[in-house]
């Protein structure tokens, strides 16, 4: 007997990656304390959208490596972040300034911020991305069932 679990994993997810949200906020403003930054909440915010937008642009950019090896692969999380860090950083530099952060990937400490701000915002993103119906599903997995041995 099979048992679809789907939409419990789905709701999880997407309860995860709002508690994920929440916590990567509240480390940015531990790091705002920490350096004796004054971050707002409108700079916090509009981080945040950043980070959406860019990891939905590396979503769209990964969409045949999604085709072909699914949501959860390490590859596709990777070339999403990646492919994300470059846009976030062409097409957003002021939501990086206000935080402290600069356009400057070449900068090792700089860009491994960005991207752990990416992969916390990650999961969310791709809750979203892979609920949506111009998304690729994920690849279709054979099921092998057995006999049951004979008695």
């Amino acid at each position: 007997m099979n048992v679809d679990l789907t939409s419990v994993v789905q709701a999880v997810l997407g309860l995860c990656a709002v508690a994920i949200t929440i916590f990567g906020g509240i480390a940015l403003q531990a790091l705002a304390k920490r350096f004796n930054l004054q971050i707002s909440a409108g700079q916090i915010a509009a981080f945040d959208d950043a980070l959406a937008k860019s990891l939905s642009y590396g979503v769209t950019a990964a969409d045949t490596q999604i085709k072909a090896k699914g949501w959860d692969h390490p590859d596709v999380k990777n070339a999403v972040v990646a492919s994300a860090l470059t846009y976030a950083v062409a097409k957003f530099p002021a939501a990086l300034h206000d935080i402290g952060l600069s356009a400057n990937i070449d900068d090792p400490k700089n860009a491994q911020t960005i991207t752990e701000a990416l992969r916390r915002a990650l999961p969310a993103a791709m809750t979203a991305a892979a609920a949506s119906p111009a998304t690729p599903p994920a690849p279709v997995q054979s099921v092998v069932q057995t006999a049951a041995p004979a008695a």
